[in-house]
């Protein structure tokens, strides 16, 4: 099986970073990426208003970061570019297409 290790940073902020799980690069779809992008939406949503470091804001990041490094791990393994993959998905998640009539 691929997968991809996610460093992040120690609670702390400094020091040694820590991995956060691991992403099946195998099993990674348009539609996996157009999820964990609407996880990033909804948990920014819900950081907003909240004091900044707090866990809200801690949730968002780690949702990030996932959405990230799954950008990344699918545009390797289909061999397309990085940032055309991340635009796609956030232009279907954040600015969708009007409901046909």
């Amino acid at each position: 099986m691929n997968d991809l290790r996610c460093p992040r940073p120690n609670a702390e902020g400094d020091g040694p970073t820590e991995n956060v799980g691991c992403i099946d690069v195998t099993a990674l779809s348009v539609d996996d990426l157009i999820k964990a992008e609407r996880d990033v939406v909804a948990a920014h949503e819900a950081a907003k208003g909240q004091p900044y470091g707090g866990e809200p804001w801690k949730t968002w990041l780690r949702a990030a970061e996932t959405f990230q490094a799954s950008v990344t791990a699918y545009a390797k393994e289909e061999g397309v570019d990085r940032v055309t993959v991340e635009m796609d998905v956030k232009k279907k998640v954040r600015h969708p297409a009007p409901p046909k009539e």
